[in-house]
């Protein structure tokens, strides 16, 4: 019954990257200042024999 659910999802479709945050704050006389950055991280492919 998954299989059938499942069926249309093809290899292309799986998740192949996915964004990695990080936030950092600065503290200084003029109060806390905060930022955050984020990059896509790709995934490896395994390749199944």
């Amino acid at each position: 019954m998954k299989k059938d659910i499942y069926s249309n999802i093809k290899d292309k479709d799986a998740l192949e990257s996915f964004f990695e945050c990080i936030t950092y704050c600065s503290i200084n006389n003029e109060g806390v200042a905060c930022a955050t950055a984020c990059y896509a991280k790709h995934l490896k492919s395994i390749e199944s024999s």
